[in-house]
């Protein structure tokens, strides 16, 4: 019974995170893009302070993000290319086996060139 309530609970944390993200997408009135020149990973349960282990467990527990994230490094991203790498990583660690686990955004100021996606 817990595990299902878990279950549902993070499934609905992750459908506000990219409905906000969606949102705040749609809202811009054009479609503008930003050099994006850093993306950045971090769990979603270290939302403010995240250390360098926790990164480094990261990447090793998802290898393949280094591979998708390289096309988008020092190029203009639009809210488009955003939303087709979050659906490419989302896409690739469900094929690894990790079902409950998703990328996602939050809140951020792109025009900083970095893209920090939560894990």
């Amino acid at each position: 019974m817990f595990y299902k309530g878990f279950e549902h609970f993070i499934k609905v944390k992750f459908f506000l995170l990219y409905l906000l993200a969606y949102m705040q997408l749609v809202a811009a009135k054009s479609n503008p893009c930003f050099p994006i020149h850093t993306i950045s990973f971090a769990s979603l349960d270290s939302y403010l302070y995240h250390t360098d282990e926790e990164v480094e467990l990261i990447y090793s527990t998802f290898p393949f993000i280094n591979t998708q994230i390289k096309p988008y490094l020092n190029q203009c991203m639009n809210a488009q290319d955003i939303t087709t790498l979050l659906k490419s990583l989302n896409d690739s660690v469900i094929k690894k086996g990790y079902l409950t686990t998703r990328f996602g955004i939050g809140k951020q100021d792109l025009s900083t060139g970095e893209l920090k996606i939560k894990v």
